[in-house]
């Protein structure tokens, strides 16, 4: 039984009429076009149009608009003119994906980086620790107003000192009002000091760490592009080689993007963004909230330590 030719098969199976279909026909001009693309920025994930291999995508190629398949499956042109095609189209969808994939990275890296120029929230450590020596400075004469302290200190100078703020809380019993909110309000203002350093290191690492997933992610990107664009160009100068015409195309699949694509570079860079836009929004109501913590707080306890001091100068010195 004599086999039909290679070529016979490959005329007739393309001469075999298909059962037309209205949404292709409605969406043959569309397809068309997206298939003038690039099969390595395929991402079946966000594209409606299925594409099955490679040999869908459209290219120029001696003046006419014709498809990659059309072009390597043909029997009229030579392996060398056939492989001369599949290295220039190839090089020219690698310079394609290379000048999407730098713009990508450089607009999404670049608002990332944008965010390093918003300046953090600082509390400077020596308010803390003045914060926290006047603490305990108000609650030192707190608890010698109460008289307690005496009995575990019998030394004539604590005596003295005890019943100075006591006379002096008796007669100005706002004062003593004025040291007990002090506390309260110290307490707080150092309680908050923490907590404003906790939200400007926990936006700094934040932005740190989208820059290094979006560097890790372009080596990443890089490296599997690479990969499969060997592979491709592999495959079809292999097929070229072995002087085959009827071969499957390769599949689209196994070329577009994956796992690793140029979309986590916007969607880190969104995230980031939308937080540095929150961190900034929020930022102004932090620091009118510190300024107006530190001023109370030094404020009331200062005006209670002062006139204690005052005191101790006139009785004990005078």
């Amino acid at each position: 039984m004599n086999e039909i030719p290679n070529r016979e098969i490959y005329e007739f199976q393309s001469n075999i009429k298909k059962p037309e279909n209205k949404e292709n026909t409605l969406d043959s001009s569309l397809r068309k076009v997206f298939l003038r693309g690039n099969p390595f920025l395929y991402n079946k994930k966000h594209v409606d149009m299925k594409v099955d291999s490679v040999d869908d995508y459209y290219v120029e190629y001696r003046g006419m608009e014709k498809t990659f398949g059309e072009v390597v499956h043909s029997f009229d042109y030579s392996n060398f003119r056939k492989k001369r095609f599949v290295k220039k189209t190839l090089k020219k969808w690698k310079k394609d994906y290379i000048t999407e994939r730098n713009r990508v990275v450089e607009e999404n890296l670049g608002a990332v980086e944008l965010l390093g120029e918003i300046k953090f929230l600082r509390f400077r450590n020596w308010i803390k620790i003045c914060l926290i020596l006047i603490l305990f400075s108000v609650l030192f004469i707190s608890v010698l107003s109460t008289g307690r302290y005496i009995e575990l200190d019998r030394s004539e100078f604590i005596y003295d000192l005890s019943l100075i703020i006591t006379n002096g809380f008796e007669r100005f019993p706002i004062l003593k009002s004025i040291n007990n909110v002090s506390i309260y309000l110290l307490l707080i203002t150092i309680i908050y000091s923490y907590l404003y350093s906790t939200i400007s290191n926990d936006f700094k690492k934040m932005y740190n760490l989208s820059k290094s997933i979006l560097k890790k992610a372009y080596e990443h990107v890089t490296k599997d592009y690479k990969r499969k664009y060997k592979k491709v160009r592999k495959y079809y100068l292999n097929k070229i080689k072995e002087n085959r015409v009827v071969f499957p195309g390769y599949d689209i699949n196994l070329v577009g993007e994956g796992k690793e694509n140029l979309e986590v570079y916007e969607e880190v860079s969104k995230a980031t963004v939308e937080k540095a836009r929150t961190f900034k929004n929020t930022k102004l109501i932090y620091i009118i909230t510190k300024y107006i913590l530190v001023i109370l707080s030094m404020i009331s306890s200062l005006l209670v330590i002062i006139y204690i001091i005052y005191e101790t100068i006139k009785n004990l010195l005078f």
